[in-house]
């Protein structure tokens, strides 16, 4: 499958901090410093050695588990016991589905880890020490199990079993008992000191790997966060979309905007909110937008071919079997009245509930099912996705935070995870009984915050109306000479373009193959269906070499050549390196089938090293052109923002109270909660003229072109008394040390002292100079 650039990301940073953490000896507290974060939260077992755990906080959406499961991969664990704990009934069983398909991607990847040796089970199932000798071995375990609540499915893993007999010596065996007791003195054993035959010390002894899915939901008030600690793990994995930063050591922070650049969800988000209208009314008025959205779909699929099937998620106060005629809407009230009033086919409408699984057989996505209209209290809020969700009925009182927390995620989801270029199925839409507009659009930003796309908040529109654009203009007395800021240029005084000014530059037989190969220690076998051999691209370059008993294919320098295509585009070049590797390895006393065993980090580990050399060679070429001239940054042809533009505003927000910015009127709707904290004291700041939030990739906005592909917009604008020109980019604490942000700490000191060593254009008859720098959370007054 094609990785998205935020999950790359993820997954460089996870071989870092593997990698990191064998550096240091397995001591995580040494290696979240050399991985270069900051601060570290300690967990230590019942036997007091430290517990390496990290978070990945991603949004709702977002393939968290997809990640975990490439962490556990990159962990290098090919056998042993593995945890998964989940927090509820609903996830359990999709993890479970979706664990038990050796076709889904999830297995697929495990597959990969164990070398085809993978075992999914339950905590009830039998398990012997064999098993986690020579298998990986996938637990699911609810996240209620392991709450030390004295409930049933808790006290389970504390009762002696004959299925755990091969972990533990016999009774009379005190010489094995006192020695597994030396190695792992947190057992749990009875008053005459014998270890227990049990669950709880089958986790102590194996030393399990844990993932923990939405991991903020094991440490609510019902749950200890260190309780995890007692099953001595040996490496905890966090999931989550809002994590707690002083339990969790977050690795990997990937917000809202990063899955919307990805096409993942749909925006912007319609909110209506009905106070004095029945919930009839509301239904019909949901029935007339998803015929809409039925047509231009229809539309889509007669020009490309794409197959949509827009539905209505609705939620209701009731759905027992007893409950209706109690007050409050029933599910078979609504049932009723779609099918008997609104003429809606009976197959097109179904309840999911914990009595009524209407659902449960059914393919959503498929061309064969009918469903469009779904009707629910509880059963969809966690563990269900339906990408062809649109619309959302909530007739209930959503005055209750939980209401739309819950059910919001249901229809964020973009089929494909791509736009489809249409504005009505490229958005979603909410429709709220009870409660006005900004009551409406309030809850969905609230349940924005708590799935982790808090930074998208400017992207809910309230009412039926489209949000329309408003003129802002430039600030009286800001002239246009005010606003002129310096440009990356080529000397012919175009904007640098990266292919033609910086990779054509790359001396590609510089690019070398690595020369530390630890990684590849631990074998990593690719099974013959995951992997596509490829024909041969390149004539006579291509050699065979013998991979293993296990996989009869040749060795094909033409496939592993386009593997690297990515990174090394010279296909002549690519395979240079991968002949080189080989060699290496040859010479080094690894024999061809060593090789073979370990392609996946083979290739992963030329890659990494090839993007590396690139990145400092462009790094170089970049500065050297800087020095002569070639790329010039300065005045001489600077940006320089217009009078004014239109900007879309939702009709509900009423504007910023700020005095300074570029623009008036300015809005904060476009701003998270860290750069409204640092505009407030920009605009609060008397030696500032004029300041401006710069809107990412809009047109017309300002960037900064440095030696790698992508632009870098920074987050803020502005110029100071001194006719200091800011560059400003403001990041929280745990970005301060990953790679994206040091890159761009590299360039905008490069800029900063390229600017400061050749200014001489004047804008009140002083010098410019330039500030371009990183401010970081803590360092914001």
């Amino acid at each position: 499958m094609q990785l998205k650039r935020y999950q790359e990301r993820t997954l460089e940073q996870l071989a870092k901090w593997f990698e990191c953490l064998d550096a240091c000896g397995g001591y995580p507290g040494a290696a979240w410093e050399r991985a270069g974060f900051d601060r570290h939260v300690s967990r230590k077992d019942s036997s007091g050695k430290p517990i390496p755990h990290i978070c990945l906080k991603v949004p709702t959406g977002g393939g968290k588990t997809f990640l975990a499961a490439q962490a556990v991969l990159k962990s290098k664990r090919r056998t042993g016991l593995l945890l998964w704990v989940v927090p509820n009934k609903a996830i359990f069983a999709q993890t479970k589905k979706a664990l038990w398909n050796r076709e889904h991607p999830y297995r697929t990847i495990l597959n990969l880890a164990s070398g085809g040796r993978v075992k999914v089970m339950e905590k009830d199932d039998n398990l012997s020490r064999q098993d986690v000798e020579n298998y990986l071995c996938v637990m699911l375990l609810s996240v209620q199990a392991a709450n030390r609540t004295n409930n049933r499915e808790f006290l389970k893993m504390f009762q002696e079993s004959g299925r755990y007999s091969s972990f533990f010596p016999d009774v009379d065996d005190t010489q094995m008992a006192e020695q597994l007791l030396n190695e792992h003195p947190g057992l749990y054993t009875s008053e005459e000191g014998r270890v227990l035959s049990t669950l709880a010390n089958v986790f102590k002894v194996s030393r399990p790997v844990i993932v923990l899915d939405e991991a903020h939901k094991s440490y609510g008030r019902n749950f200890d966060h260190a309780w995890f600690n007692q099953f001595d793990p040996s490496l905890i994995i966090e999931l989550s979309a809002t994590p707690d930063q002083s339990r969790s050591n977050i690795l990997v922070d990937i917000g809202g905007q990063e899955l919307k650049d990805e096409e993942m969800i749909k925006l912007p988000i319609q909110v209506t909110g009905y106070e004095d209208t029945s919930w009839k009314d509301i239904l019909r008025e949901a029935g007339e937008q998803l015929k809409g959205l039925s047509s231009q779909a229809e539309q889509l699929l007669e020009n490309n071919g794409t197959y949509i099937r827009p539905m209505i998620v609705v939620r209701v106060e009731r759905t027992g079997q007893n409950q209706r005629g109690e007050g409050r809407l029933h599910a078979e009230d609504v049932r009723e009245f779609l099918v008997s009033t609104m003429g809606i086919n009976a197959d097109e409408v179904k309840v999911q509930s914990s009595d009524l699984k209407e659902l449960e057989s059914e393919d959503l996505l498929s061309e064969q099912s009918k469903v469009r209209w779904i009707i629910t209290k509880d059963a969809l809020k966690e563990g269900w996705d339906c990408s062809f969700a649109y619309i959302l009925v909530l007739l209930d009182n959503t005055r209750a935070k939980i209401t739309v927390t819950q059910m919001m995620g249901r229809v964020l989801r973009q089929p494909y995870g791509r736009l489809t270029g249409i504005d009505e199925l490229d958005r979603c839409y909410v429709h709220c009984q009870n409660a006005s507009v900004d009551l409406a659009v309030s809850a969905v930003k609230r349940q924005l915050q708590n799935e982790g796309f808090g930074d998208l908040e400017m992207y809910v529109r309230g009412g039926t109306e489209e949000a329309k654009p408003i003129r802002t203009e430039r600030r009286s007395p800001i002239t246009p000479e005010m606003t002129r800021l310096p440009r990356v240029l080529h000397k012919d005084k175009r904007e640098i373009d990266y292919d033609m000014h910086i990779l054509a530059g790359i001396n590609w037989a510089e690019i070398s193959p690595p020369e530390n190969w630890e990684m590849l220690e631990i074998r990593n076998r690719l099974s013959t269906a995951a992997v596509d051999i490829g024909e041969d691209g390149f004539g006579t370059s291509k050699q065979h070499y013998h991979v293993d008993s296990t996989d009869n294919q040749d060795f094909d320098l033409a496939w592993h050549a386009r593997q690297l295509g990515d990174a090394i585009p010279n296909p002549w070049q690519a395979a240079r390196v991968v002949t080189e590797a080989v060699e290496s390895l040859l010479k080094n006393g690894h024999d061809h089938s060593w090789i073979g065993e370990r392609r996946p980090a083979f290739l992963r580990a030329i890659e990494r090293h090839a993007l590396d050399q690139i990145d400092e060679q462009a790094e170089r070429l970049f500065k050297n052109k800087l020095d002569q001239g070639e790329i010039t940054f300065d005045l001489d042809l600077p940006f320089e923002y217009c009078d004014w533009y239109e900007l879309e505003v939702p009709r509900y927000d009423p504007g910023a109270a700020f005095q300074r910015t570029l623009f008036s009127p300015a809005y904060n709707h476009n701003m998270n909660n860290l750069e409204k904290k640092y505009a407030i004291f920009l605009d609060g700041n008397p030696a500032i003229q004029w300041w401006h939030k710069i809107a990412a990739r809009k047109p017309g906005e300002y960037r900064l072109q440095g030696w790698r592909k992508d632009y870098v917009y920074p987050d803020f604008v502005a110029l100071q008394m001194q006719d200091t020109i800011i560059v400003h980019e403001v990041k929280g604490e745990h970005l301060r040390h990953n790679d994206d942000t040091q890159y761009k700490q590299r360039l905008l000191n490069c800029l900063e002292s390229q600017f400061n060593s050749n200014a001489t254009v004047t804008i009140h008859g002083g010098t410019v100079t330039a500030d371009f720098k990183l401010i970081f959370e803590k360092d914001i007054p």
